[in-house]
């Protein structure tokens, strides 16, 4: 799993939207990654939870999640 060091401005918009770091290091770990407008982004939606097993208690928190 990717540890993370998270900028001052990163734990306001993670607290904001009650978003854990854990989740954060979820989507970094096992989303999927694309471009756009110059950035990259990692989205995990609900294939790639099935396909790494996550519980499904978290799925409503973590489907759709873009990081």
């Amino acid at each position: 799993m990717i540890k993370l060091r998270f900028t001052r401005h990163a734990w306001k918009r993670c607290s904001a939207r009650s978003i854990p770091q854990s989740y954060v290091e979820m989507v970094m770990d096992w989303g999927q990654e694309f471009y756009r407008a110059g950035a990259v982004f990692h989205f995990l939606g609900k294939k790639m939870l099935q396909k790494f097993g996550i519980d499904r208690n978290l799925w409503d928190r973590l489907e759709g999640l873009v990081i």
